[in-house]
């Protein structure tokens, strides 16, 4: 074992046990001692990254952001207006397929949106960030709501209108959204047939695979919660994050103390939950406009469509989070 990981550890055990001790087991202790020791274990765990075991939840997350810095103008240069709204081109004369095309963008824009958030909410729940954690969890909910909502918008077409152009899409699909599978890879999600569809080499292959390979927001979680003194399963803690975590009876019995105390943890444990349920919102909203514009029939993509999305209804992302409800 590396001196790295060695005194990662020894710094982790005493962040929990100087926790337990300022907290007594209740919601009267000072998180903030604890937080100093995380953002300790991340510089530590960053001053040598060949050191830097893989599962560790405390991870620098990869994100495409790509800065201009050629000097603001207008309001027009600065949102690249010039390039977004010549970005829908139909492939038909039809009325219909420029909402099709605007929705579909629009969804795309809020998916980088929720990486970006996500990204920023690893790095937070790493340092036991309570506060900006849960105002990340509120932005990233605020986010999924608005996509939700714009189904309300393509919902005002009828089965004829997409007809009208359906076959002007070829093989495009919303089943081959790259960003919604990262979205997943990070949430949990592992089954290299996400990324397998893409083409070897191809940057959509190659962000998807790479999250599905770096700890999850659940990891992340994980780590949150021993900066804040609680004892969570060695074996989650430092587990293979390439292959999906399964239950924990071990972990439901810490999340059981964390309601228990509660303190800001189990607010943090609800906006999980919160946001576990506005996916399974999305799904279920998504797949009852695809059934109700074109029944059941394949999707352009080859899926099943909604078929294919009822599926995905039954599959919560953190079911220790829904299992530990029942013995509360």
């Amino acid at each position: 074992m590396t001196a790295c990981f060695s005194t990662a550890l020894n710094a982790i055990a005493a962040a929990s046990t100087r926790s337990r001790h300022l907290r007594g087991r209740g919601p009267g202790g000072n998180p903030r001692r604890c937080c100093r020791a995380g953002a300790a274990l991340v510089s530590m765990c960053r001053t040598s990254r060949s050191h830097r075991p893989r599962c560790l939840p405390f991870v620098e997350v990869d994100e495409a952001v790509i800065v201009d810095h050629s000097p603001v103008l207008t309001y027009s240069s600065y949102l690249a207006l010039d390039e977004i709204l010549t970005a829908q081109r139909p492939h038909s004369d039809e009325h219909e397929e420029m909402l099709f095309i605007v929705v579909h963008q629009v969804h795309e824009l809020w998916f980088k949106q929720l990486l970006h958030e996500f990204a920023g909410l690893q790095r937070q729940l790493a340092l036991g960030d309570s506060a900006h954690v849960l105002h990340s969890l509120r932005r990233s909910l605020g986010i999924l709501k608005s996509v939700i909502t714009q189904i309300d918008v393509l919902e005002t077409m009828t089965p004829s209108q997409f007809t009208s152009f359906r076959g002007s899409l070829g093989t495009a699909s919303g089943f081959q959204s790259a960003q919604f599978r990262e979205i997943e890879a990070v949430l949990g999600r592992r089954d290299h047939r996400a990324f397998e569809r893409y083409l070897e080499g191809s940057g959509e292959r190659y962000r998807i695979e790479s999250a599905m390979n770096r700890p999850t927001l659940f990891d992340s979680f994980l780590g949150y919660l021993v900066v804040h003194g609680y004892p969570v399963p060695h074996d989650l803690l430092y587990r293979d994050v390439s292959l999906p975590m399964e239950p924990s009876v071990e972990l439901q019995g810490v999340l059981l103390q964390v309601y228990h105390d509660d303190d800001v943890a189990a607010e943090v444990c609800e906006g999980l939950v919160d946001l576990d349920q506005r996916i399974q919102e999305w799904r279920y909203r998504h797949g009852k406009m695809v059934e109700r514009i074109i029944g059941d029939k394949s999707g352009t993509g080859g899926s099943s469509g909604a078929a294919y999305l009822r599926a995905t209804l039954s599959t919560p992302m953190f079911p220790d989070l829904w299992t530990v409800r029942g013995r509360l």
